[in-house]
Order: structure tokens, then sequence, then C-alpha cells
């Protein structure tokens, strides 16, 4: 009744993008800012695992636009999502399981599961 288009994903998708893009930048430069001062010194390695994270963000979203997976109908980033939540899931049984051995307290437990929560 009312004739509301519907919503076009690909604008949203495209909308999106462009919003990562330019968050992805700032964060960049402020990383870079960070890294600058003396206290924040991390090795490469380590410095470069913050700029992936950033560009796997930048990326996630022009991969949905990409073509599915034709068995399972996911993008790319989807299926990476999924398979990363199983990888923490089965992290997270060992921690739990390694606990009811006794092998680990309590207060280890929390931490190991807080750094797999964050990184959920």
């Amino acid at each position: 009744l009312l004739k509301i288009p519907g919503r076009d994903i690909q604008t949203e998708t495209l909308a999106e993008a462009n919003a990562q893009a330019q968050a992805s930048r700032v964060a960049e430069q402020r990383l870079d800012e960070l890294l600058s001062d003396e206290r924040n010194a991390l090795p490469a390695p380590l410095a470069d695992r913050l700029r992936t994270v950033l560009e796997r963000r930048r990326n996630a979203v022009w991969e949905r636009l990409g073509q599915a997976n034709p068995v399972t109908g996911e993008s790319v980033d989807d299926t990476y999502r999924r398979l990363s939540r199983e990888m923490i899931s089965a992290e997270r049984d060992v921690f739990v399981r390694l606990r009811d051995a006794r092998y680990l307290d309590d207060e280890i437990l929390r931490t190991l599961l807080r750094r797999l929560d964050l990184e959920e």
C-alpha cells in the first residue's frame, strides 16, 4: 500500500564498506601515532598483526559483495567468522577440561577465557 521500496543490499554494503575504509584509515593513523611513542614499542610482528586486523576488517565488507560459497551460500567473510568461532569454541572446551582435571585453577581459566571472549 505504501509502495516503500525494499532494501538495496548492495548499496547498503557499499556504504558500509566506505565507512569501514574511512574508520580503518583513521585507526591506522592512530596506531602509527601510538607506535611512535617509545612507551608503546612492539616487536614488528605484533605491530603488523594489528595492521592485519584492520586490513581484514576493511576487506570483510568487500568480500560480502563477492561470490558466495556454492555449497553454503556464505560469503568468504561469513565462512571466516564461522570457522574462527569454531576454533575459539574448541579452545574454550580444552581450557574447561584442563580446569576440570585440576591442571588449571579458576583464576587462570578466567584469564584464558577472557582472552577468547575478547577475540570472539
